[in-house]
This record gives structure tokens, sequence and C-alpha cells, in this order.
């Protein structure tokens, strides 16, 4: 009777974290992806001065950009996976106005780009598109193109510098994988079996040819630190710059904006100035 019980109990536990593992399969891809929609806040106004749409192809993506003077660098910008290329205008403006060029893309299913199924694959074909696009222009206007990517962002920008793309690499919170952030978060399920998407930018980090910038809030309370370090000392050349009192959400804001100083440093061939604690 005890063995009949203990059956019945061990089976409804194994039912249940079945269940569990269904339920994480079909629902974790809106929360990789949540894709906010556009509110009044966020709504680009027409005519905004200088910035321009690029067209991309067939590709179910779009993008802004503001040009270069001629001979200098342009900042490509991919961001996080809760951003809207709305709410990086400003950012853009400010290193426009240090005298770069800006694109930013923003991925399928985001925004005003086309709603398409949102994936790993087709945001690495938008990245592409776009710097195809950039890299076709670069032999008139000159200047280099620094490739620039935060938090979901950095695995897309380092899986277009692994192509081939762009002259530098600037890595804003990079995580290792994103099955190893799977297990970090969900450590009872089985994220190789769950999770399709791998954004596994340390496997490619030992390819990576450029120059490159890894950026790190040392209070990053959603990508280990540890993390950054570790595709940081991968990359053949890379520097690795730590925010002490960064964490995920505002590394590019504390310490007196010191992460944007180094980026646009890095884009000019300075050396990384000490960041203050």
């Amino acid at each position: 009777m005890v063995w009949k019980k203990l059956r019945v109990v061990v089976l409804g536990l194994l039912a249940l974290y079945f269940a569990l593992c269904v339920v994480a399969r079909v629902t974790y891809p809106k929360a990789l992806y949540p894709a906010p929609k556009l509110s009044h806040e966020l709504e680009l106004r027409s005519g905004r001065e200088g910035w321009e749409a690029l067209a991309l192809g067939d590709v179910p993506a779009r993008a802004l950009r503001k040009r270069a003077p001629r001979g200098h660098s342009t900042i490509v910008w991919f961001h996080g996976n809760g951003e809207l290329v709305d709410g990086l205008l400003p950012l853009g403006d400010e290193l426009v106005e240090r005298g770069f060029g800006f694109a930013m893309l923003e991925y399928r299913g985001y925004g005003r780009s086309v709603a398409q199924p949102i994936s790993e694959d087709g945001l690495y074909a938008d990245a592409e598109a776009l710097l195809k696009v950039l890299h076709q222009e670069k032999t008139l206007a000159g200047g280099e193109l620094v490739l620039v990517g935060y938090s979901l962002g950095s695995a897309i920008a380092a899986q277009t510098a692994f192509a081939g793309f762009g002259d530098k690499l600037v890595l804003v919170a990079p995580f290792s994988s994103m099955r190893a952030m799977g297990k970090r978060l969900v450590p009872m399920l089985p994220i190789d079996l769950l999770m399709t998407e791998r954004y596994d930018t340390l496997s490619k980090a030992p390819h990576i040819p450029h120059e490159t910038l890894v950026i790190h809030g040392a209070q990053d309370e959603l990508v280990p630190f540890a993390m950054g370090e570790s595709v940081s000392q991968a990359i053949p050349r890379s520097t690795f710059l730590a925010i002490p009192a960064g964490h995920h959400a505002d590394v590019l804001q504390v310490s007196s904006e010191a992460a944007l100083r180094a980026i646009a440093d890095f884009a000019q061939g300075l050396p990384p100035r000490r960041t203050p604690h």
C-alpha cells in the first residue's frame, strides 16, 4: 500500500514537472523577446532633424541613422531585448554631437518593424542586412564601422563581427550564451532541450578578429559580471572595462557616463580612461 501511494506521488510529480517544461517551452520566447509596444512618449516625431530611414531590401526590420562627416566613424547600435530605437534617439544625438555617424537597427517584430516571428537567425539576418548597406556606403564616405551591442544586442553584434562585418566591436553587458543564462535563471529545467536559441557569444569569441571593448557593470544583477569577463578573455584583441557602480539597466548612465565616454574614446582609437568608483 505504501509503495502504491509513493508511486502515485512520484508519477504526479513527474507529470507536474513535464507540464512545467511544456509551459516554459511555450512561454519563454515572450520573455526573451518582449518587443515593447509603441507608446506616445516614444513616438518618433516626423521630420526629426537629420535622421533618415535606411532601406534594407526585403528584411522585415527598420533602421535609422545619421550620417557621419566624411572620414569619421559610424557607430552601429544593436539594442537590448526590451528596447525600441525611439528610446535610443537621445543617445544617437549625443554621439553625433561627438562627431560620429550613428545607425541603429530595430529588430523584426519590434516597434514599427514589420511583425514577424522573432528568432535568433532572423535577428542575425536583420543585422547583416543593415551592415551590408553600411559597408557599401563606407567605400564612398570612409571611416570605420564600430559595432556596439547591449545585452541581447551584444550577441547580435558579436555574430556580425564573427561573420566579418564591421571594423571594431563593443559589447556592453554581454552574456556567454542564452542557454547559460537560462540555466542560471531556472536551473531546475532542462534548458538545452527547451530553448532553441543559443546566442553563443563565448564559442565565437576566439574567432572574432576585431579590436574589442567589453563593458560590464560590477553590480549587474541580471547578467553575471563573470560572464562579461569570460567573453572578454576569450576574444584575442579585447580590453575589459568594469563600471563599478553599474547595474544591468543603468550601465550606460552611471559613473559620469563612463561607459559612453569609453565607447567614444575607443571608436576614436584613444586609450581607456580610469573609471571612477
